[in-house]
């Protein structure tokens, strides 16, 4: 081959590898809304938590993402006469500052204003706003980019602004303050704003609306309206209070009563502007049962509520019921992931009681309700009949055998641990973590009896010798026993400690590979001693692998190579059986927290995240060209068992150089089918199959691979 040839051959490689390893946005939709805004043109602006800020235009048909390359979190939102877009958000991490930021070009790019400590922003339509640092008043002139300070209030941040022609109004930690001269002079006005959690009795003020005849409203422990300009103010809600309020174009308000709410539900009422201090309740139909945080009124005198989990919904008053809006909203927190025998994906969302269910890769997806009782979910398994186990917190161990669309349970009523993890040996037998016990079934989970007793069980692993490994997060109390890893080979009758070379025997995750590779995740706060360890003799000796890496959760794909979910550094992954490990983050949003992982039986990879949804990538190649050009293979092959003999397991590879159906059968010596190990579509690649024959007789078998037009057979000895 001559250079320019391989150069171009080279130049082919780097290009289909980084054609296909992109990451794709899959959802499910939704979000934890922080803040709601509508803009003059009738544009809708949310902030969702960790995946930033969103607009629906006018006629649009879904929402857009305007923040996803630096934005956390966004605590407030304006629209200015000149159509500037302005926002107060954290530009790093969770523990950055809330900073002023402003875009002149509908959130394209973003300049920072330097100005710190934003709670609100207050468009005063005159070419200045309004907003604050901390417990500073600023007015901001849009053209000039002059700051000049108003107020300094000496008791608490500002947290509400609002304006009636020269009169500008602020709600601060304790109380309120008035100016009747555009911010010149100032004077306290809490007359009527009594609270008992408040300094000295006075409320803390958290918003401010103002109608356009000059009433003003504010949410405080309780909603006050105030007639006269802020000068006394009536309680309108006695005995209860709200954690947003709303007001139409009609003089509608409407709050959001969560302290009023029966456990999840939500509970939205309103209040005729002629009827003050008189409350009652819509019609929550259509709501999913979780809390509701912040109301808004689009131009259309629609009502829009933003929820905890899901989003944001419309109010149809000719229906009385609730509609989702979240197309193009990708906002969830997705942990764990999981894909069922016949490729369904399954995506929980934590601390949160919403089940996701997509047969489609994640192009769409169905809401699984199952019940009510039970806040979250934590781990799932599958049994040879294709049964899905799933436990969740803190009901108890459920079960599907539809592929997940209905579950019945819980099978097992122990208080759940917060990890309660699951594993399925080869005869079907369930192995289950609760509060301190781990527990095991021989029937399908009719009945339990306990196999170990430890605390702070995280993980499970069952390897293809059903040797059962069980991990536990340490317990730092002195002279407390911390066994990292506890081994049985023996179906849970008997364990041994397998922790030998484990830096802090702190473990929260393990896999293993079909080559005997166990991998597992050593957790502590410094660099050195976190990481991942291997073990290459059954969990008894570890060896550190890579450091540094925060992990929440493995997987493995069809070709072996080990894939894990590592937090800010994305996707992590070894093509090399450990021995060296790569980050595959580009294309992934900046400041990103990889969750969770799961990989299909096509080696997609699904990546759960903290705030962002989930996302897929289709087709995954290593990033190191000798080692692309070593999983291509270019014939068929199928290769010997090993071992061979072998008592009674053994594994079977083969090789296929392009796309297509593949079956690979067991026969006895009089030519009768007793095993059908693959029946599927395979892409081109190298592939292993374990063969387990516990319960065939001594003798010779065959086994056979049909691909396509390819047919080979080979004879293997079972001896006992």
């Amino acid at each position: 081959m001559n250079t320019k040839y391989l150069l171009l051959t080279l130049l082919l490689i780097l290009n289909t590898i980084c054609a296909q390893n992109k990451w794709e946005q899959i959802g499910p939709s939704g979000g934890d809304i922080q803040n709601i805004y509508t803009a003059n043109n009738g544009d809708i602006y949310i902030a969702s938590r960790n995946s930033g800020l969103y607009r629906f235009k006018t006629n649009g048909t879904s929402w857009e993402n305007l923040t996803k390359e630096f934005t956390s979190n966004i605590i407030s939102i304006a629209v200015s006469s000149l159509g500037y877009l302005y926002i107060g958000a954290q530009t790093g991490n969770l523990l950055s500052p809330i900073e002023l930021l402003r875009s002149i070009d509908s959130g394209k790019t973003w300049d920072q204003l330097n100005i710190n400590g934003i709670q609100v922003i207050y468009d005063e339509r005159d070419g200045n706003l309004l907003t604050n640092y901390y417990g500073y008043l600023l007015r901001f002139n849009e053209s000039s980019l002059k700051v000049d300070t108003l107020l300094k209030v000496n008791d608490g941040n500002i947290q509400a602004i609002s304006k009636f022609n020269n009169i500008i109004i602020i709600g601060c930690s304790y109380g309120c303050y008035k100016s009747i001269d555009n911010g010149n002079n100032w004077k306290q006005i809490n007359n009527g704003l009594v609270s008992f959690a408040g300094k000295e009795g006075i409320d803390e003020i958290e918003k401010i609306i103002c109608t356009k005849e000059g009433v003003f409203y504010e949410l405080g422990s309780a909603v006050y309206k105030s007639t006269d300009y802020g000068e006394t103010w009536a309680r309108l809600n006695p005995g209860f209070s709200k954690d947003d309020i709303a007001l139409d174009s009609s003089g509608i308000l409407y709050g959001i009563d969560f302290h009023g709410s029966s456990g999840y539900s939500p509970k939205i009422q309103k209040m005729e502007e002629d009827k003050p201090g008189i409350w009652t309740d819509i019609s929550s139909s259509g709501l999913p049962l979780e809390a509701v945080w912040h109301l808004n009124i689009d131009n259309n005198n629609n009502l829009i509520a933003g929820l905890a989990y899901s989003g944001i919904y419309k109010y149809n008053f000719s229906t009385n019921s609730w509609n989702e809006s979240n197309s193009g909203l990708y906002g969830r927190t997705i942990w764990p992931l999981f894909v069922t025998p016949k490729g369904t994906l399954l995506a929980a969302e934590y601390h949160n009681h919403d089940l996701f269910r997509s047969i489609d890769k994640g192009l769409t997806w169905d809401k699984i309700i199952i019940n009510d009782q039970y806040n979250y979910i934590l781990d799932y398994a599958n049994n040879s009949k294709g049964e899905i186990f799933m436990s969740v917190y803190p009901a108890g161990l459920y079960k599907s055998t539809d592929d997940g669309v209905s579950w019945t349970g819980p099978l097992f009523t122990n208080y759940a641990g917060s990890t309660a993890p699951i594993g399925i040996d080869s005869k079907n037998q369930i192995y289950y973590g609760g509060t301190r016990d781990l527990m095991k079934s021989t029937d399908e989970g009719m009945s339990w009896k306990s196999v170990y007793n430890h605390n702070w069980l995280r993980d499970l692993f069952i390897d293809y010798n059903d040797n059962i490994y069980s991990c536990y997060e340490s317990n730092f109390t002195s002279g407390a026993f911390n066994p990292g890893i506890m081994k049985s080979e023996d179906g849970g009758n008997s364990w041994v400690v397998a922790n030998e070379g484990l830096k802090t025997k702190n473990v929260y995750y393990i896999i293993g590979d079909t080559k005997g590779n166990l991998f597992a995740y050593d957790y502590s706060s410094s660099d050195d001693m976190r990481g991942i360890s291997k073990s290459t003799d059954d969990g008894y000796a570890w060896n550190q692998v890579a450091s540094k890496y925060t992990l929440t959760g493995f997987a493995i794909n069809s070709k072996g190579y080990v894939f894990a979910s590592a937090g800010y550094d994305g996707m992590i992954y070894s093509d090399d059986e450990g021995a060296n490990w790569k980050s595959l983050k580009e294309g992934l949003p900046f400041n990103l927290l990889a969750y969770s992982i799961a990989i299909d039986k096509e080696d997609n990879i699904y990546l759960g995240t903290i705030g962002r949804s989930a996302f897929r990538m289709k087709d995954f190649l290593p990033t190191d060209i000798e080692a692309w050009k070593n999983i291509i293979p270019t014939t068929f092959s199928l290769s010997q068992n090993y071992p061979n003999p072998f008592n009674p397991k053994t594994t079977i590879k083969y090789q296929i150089p392009e796309n297509g159906q593949v079956t690979l059968k067991v026969y006895d010596i009089l030519g009768r089918e007793v095993a059908m190990l693959v029946n599927e579509h395979k892409n081109t690649g190298e592939y292993q199959v374990k063969f387990n024959a516990s319960n065939f007789a001594s003798g010779v078998y065959f086994y056979h691979l049909q691909a396509g037009t390819y047919s080979q057979s080979k004879k293997m000895i079972l001896m006992r």
